[in-house]
């Protein structure tokens, strides 16, 4: 689970490319808040998961984030309001 929230949270591509390739996964489901207005929120899950989100954060604003602004090319689904289907393939490759 600690890995899922390291791409999730990441500032280097290079993270969510191994993340994609380590575990299969095709795609990610993105919670638009967690960038923008709720980015600051110190509470997130219970632990050991907050605190290690907490840090991957730390001294970052909400737009360094690779899921912050993913290309629009990867985005399969967008509801307008608060998710993004992520396909991490077309986010890791040059298009």
């Amino acid at each position: 689970m600690l890995r899922t929230f390291d791409a999730y949270y990441a500032t280097d591509l290079k993270v969510v490319q191994d993340f994609a390739t380590e575990t299969g996964a095709d795609y990610l489901i993105v919670r638009k808040e967690d960038f923008t207005y709720r980015f600051n929120r110190s509470r997130y899950y219970s632990e050991p998961y907050n605190t290690h989100i907490l840090k991957l954060k730390a001294g970052h604003p909400a737009g360094e984030f690779v899921f912050a602004n993913p290309p629009k090319q990867a985005v399969v689904y967008d509801d307008q309001k608060h998710f993004q289907l992520v396909d991490l393939k077309k986010l890791t490759t040059d298009n």
